[in-house]
């Protein structure tokens, strides 16, 4: 049988390092927001209407997805750890530009975001 898998070179893991460090210092980032910056951000998820009792979930499932990555458990692990994040900045991305598109285009909402508070 013939091995398929090339290995791999020294660009390659600067390549991956590089990325993956990118993608760790931008969740670091959103963490520190999420514990230190708590006010600011459940200020932001309220006017977005989403609930602000995810901020917390959302910044422990983001630690976990970073030791899942950097420790590389297992290959399954790792792959959900970056899909995990792949659609939390995608639907960050449009969570903020969705509703400015729409006011842009003078288009009403759909729907009427709920607006959530913890107190």
């Amino acid at each position: 049988m013939t091995n398929t898998s090339e290995p791999t070179d020294g660009r390659t893991n600067l390549v991956y390092y590089v990325t993956t460090g990118i993608v760790t210092l931008i969740m670091t980032f959103s963490v520190g927001n999420y514990l230190f910056n708590h006010e600011f951000v459940r200020e932001a998820f309220m006017k977005m209407g989403y609930p602000t009792y995810i901020v917390y979930p959302l910044a422990i499932a983001k630690i976990l997805g970073l030791i899942a990555i950097w420790s590389r458990v297992s290959p399954l692990l790792t792959g959900l750890a970056y899909a995990g994040f792949f659609y939390d900045l995608v639907l960050a991305i449009l969570a903020l530009t969705y509703p400015r598109f729409l006011i842009h285009q003078n288009l009403r909402l759909p729907i009427k975001p709920r607006i959530h508070s913890d107190s």
